[in-house]
């Protein structure tokens, strides 16, 4: 059976996660590669320091040296989130696990305890990032159902908004959102069809809701073509006879450079 000095060295040697070996205190007695990639400190520089007072932040001390404690009475470790702060100020996102290293039989050596940590930095990021992409979409959608609702008279007929007469325009012209005030790119284009256009604003046909309040439309055909930014002001039912099943009303905002 191979020996505890034996495992933790092929650890150290082929696992991509941080490794590190620990005095019953917290001391560093030795880390892998890994570690110092994430820590930048080399493993020379490192032994003999405390690894909560060298890598990690202040306020997650106590939490650490509480699991610390834990695993060197002997007890199981719960796995625990913290942060990593390199040498250099990077922060990295850290799952920390660990078991105790018992002594060798008649050997006076004190345990050792041994902490492996998987950097989930990436997998947070992307955690953030769905969170924030829901809560606008959700944001969108009460608006969009909120425009939806102001467009209706109290008998359920469409309110009239138009400050201008508008005229039936059955033609499909490229459209693309603008999100976060960014103009979208030419490949973010797609093809719509329109219902009806007027000096201040068109309409257009649409299968869902739209996820966005802003838009840029191209109107007219080569070499003629506007490229019109627009608000949309009101989703509406389609009207009977029409295949698709929203009625979106859109106001002009300006006029941009062809994209």
């Amino acid at each position: 059976m191979p020996s505890d000095s034996s495992v933790v060295n092929a650890l150290m040697e082929t696992v991509e996660a941080i490794v590190v070996v620990l005095a019953e205190d917290g001391e560093i007695r030795d880390c892998n590669r890994f570690f110092e990639d994430k820590s930048g400190y080399s493993a020379d520089e490192i032994r003999g320091r405390h690894l909560a007072n060298t890598v990690l932040v202040p306020e997650e001390y106590d939490a650490f040296m509480q699991s610390i404690t834990i695993l060197a009475s002997g007890h199981p470790m719960e796995s625990f989130d913290g942060i990593v702060l390199s040498k250099e100020g990077d922060r990295h996102q850290v799952r920390w696990s660990g078991v105790r290293l018992d002594s060798p039989a008649g050997s006076d050596e004190p345990p050792r305890m041994l902490l492996c940590g998987t950097d989930i930095t990436a997998e947070r990021q992307a955690e953030k990032k769905l969170a924030d992409v829901t809560s606008k979409t959700n944001k969108l959608q009460r608006e969009v159902r909120q425009l939806k609702a102001q467009s209706r008279n109290a008998d359920g007929s469409p309110v009239e908004r138009r400050s201008g007469e508008r005229r039936e325009y059955r033609f499909e012209q490229p459209l693309a959102p603008i999100i976060d005030g960014q103009l979208p790119t030419a490949a973010d284009f797609a093809n719509v069809r329109c219902r009806d256009i007027g000096a201040g604003g068109f309409a257009f046909l649409c299968d869902v809701p739209p996820g966005y309040r802003d838009l840029v439309v191209v109107l007219g055909t080569e070499p003629s073509k506007l490229y019109l930014t627009a608000s949309i002001k009101h989703v509406t039912d389609c009207p009977t006879g029409e295949k698709e099943k929203f009625l979106v009303g859109c106001e002009y905002t300006g006029r941009i450079d062809p994209i």
